[in-house]
């Protein structure tokens, strides 16, 4: 009974969020190499490239509704704090660094 009510559904025209289109795919690729070059540094695993790829689309995403007049300002409020999450939950991936080994001086008690 629901996907009967689902498809009966008028679709929807006009919506804010451009389609994949509207984005270019060139900038995302930039986005997604500039944040592997900040966050991660190596070859990425998969949760880090799915991560990488979630941030750079939506990086992109934001900015294209940013450039575009027609969309309501809370819509470019969501996709930056939608985006802004992706590049968090992006720099919580990166492994923890190893401590410093005790110098010299801590090693002798001075």
């Amino acid at each position: 009974m629901l996907q009967s009510s689902i498809h009966s559904l008028p679709p929807v025209h006009g919506s804010p969020i451009p389609d994949a289109t509207v984005i270019n795919v060139e900038r995302v690729r930039l986005l997604r190499r500039a944040f592997l070059r900040k966050y991660l540094r190596r070859r990425p695993t998969r949760i880090e490239a799915l991560a990488l790829d979630r941030a750079a689309w939506l990086s992109a995403l934001a900015e294209a509704l940013r450039s575009d007049p027609a969309v309501h300002p809370d819509t470019v409020t969501r996709a930056d704090g939608a985006a802004s999450r992706a590049r968090v939950a992006l720099s919580k991936l990166r492994p923890p660094k190893e401590p410093l080994p005790p110098s010299l001086q801590e090693l002798m008690g001075a």
